[in-house]
């Protein structure tokens, strides 16, 4: 489930459209494919709709927020449904990340 975030030289050797760099230190780190496996990075993204889809319907955050409910809460599970807000939505922008970069 890991983010946008990437190294500078990563992003970067992209923007360069090197992909032989980008293979050759995928290489060099062990790795035996290209980290830009198109499967692998379906299985991302699928795996990121899952679990926020899986979130949505247990714990409904935004309705909860915009409803005052959280505002109710003790101060233990008030910062923990704060996180847990904040965990769903780095979750939404990774999706969105995922799909605008697989565009």
């Amino acid at each position: 489930l890991a983010g946008p975030t990437i190294c500078y030289d990563d992003f970067m050797s992209q923007c360069t459209g090197d992909l032989r760099t980008q293979n050759a230190s995928n290489r060099s780190k062990g790795d035996s494919k290209p980290r830009t496996h198109l499967g692998w990075y379906l299985f991302q993204l699928l795996m990121v709709v899952t679990f926020l889809e899986w979130e949505s319907r247990r714990i409904p955050v935004f309705a909860l927020a915009r409803s005052g409910e959280f505002q109710k809460l003790g101060p233990r599970l008030g910062a923990a449904a704060v996180l847990h807000t904040l965990f769903v939505m780095w979750c939404k922008f990774t999706l969105l990340w995922r799909v605008a970069r697989g565009w």
